[in-house]
């Protein structure tokens, strides 16, 4: 390929993400001038799910915004990275998400009294037995008290997967929806408190820090 070529890339690349529908495909890297809406903190209050990775934790859902800097106006079809920076806390597109009608975990687990891993058969390195019952093989959310499928490659396994790092786009409104699910959070044993986590979201041009704070 001629350098005249590859030099127009860039300017191919700029035009797309501001006319997406008219150049099909994408997402495309953010133009020049790109910037990201805040995100705003999340609170949650911390149980003894959250003390280790076992599928029993909180899902929670950010927004983030792509836009011309200059004029305010939404970007279509911006590609989007979101980046864990804690390995017990998961993120996933709007599209992996699927609510489903699983049998009920027992009390004792849904009011966070007893933790999950001591009622579901694990092995040395804390994995679920998926010979176990069949509630210990479903995401749980301790906020909304459901459980929750991870579709397509985001499903739970036997190789125990857990993806901390996605890419995805805006869509007609600028806007890029994802999911966090807290697994597990940093503990200090010796002062018996939970400590909070980060993510990153980025678009290459601007990049901001989403935070999961801790409940006093």
């Amino acid at each position: 390929m001629k350098l005249s070529a590859l030099a127009s890339l860039p300017l191919m690349f700029a035009a797309c993400a501001l006319l997406s529908a008219a150049c099909g495909g994408g997402p495309y890297p953010a133009p020049a001038g790109t910037a990201l809406s805040e995100i705003e903190a999340f609170t949650i209050v911390p149980t003894t799910a959250h003390t280790t990775q076992d599928g029993f934790g909180t899902l929670l859902f950010g927004d983030v915004i792509a836009y011309n800097e200059s004029t305010n106006e939404p970007l279509d079809g911006v590609q989007i990275e979101v980046m864990s920076n804690w390995s017990g806390m998961y993120v996933m597109p709007q599209s992996a998400i699927k609510l489903v009608d699983a049998p009920a975990a027992p009390e004792e687990v849904q009011n966070g009294t007893t933790a999950p891993s001591e009622l579901c058969d694990t092995d040395a390195d804390g994995l679920i037995d998926y010979d176990a019952e069949e509630w210990c093989s479903w995401w749980w959310d301790t906020e909304t008290e459901q459980f929750y499928q991870f579709g397509g490659d985001y499903a739970m396994t036997p190789s125990n997967y857990q993806p901390t790092y996605m890419t995805t786009g805006t869509d007609n409104r600028g806007l890029c929806r994802f999911y966090l699910y807290v697994d597990s959070l940093p503990y200090n044993e010796g002062a018996n408190a939970y400590s909070g986590v980060t993510f990153w979201v980025s678009i290459g041009v601007d990049a901001v820090i989403g935070e999961i704070e801790v409940a006093e």
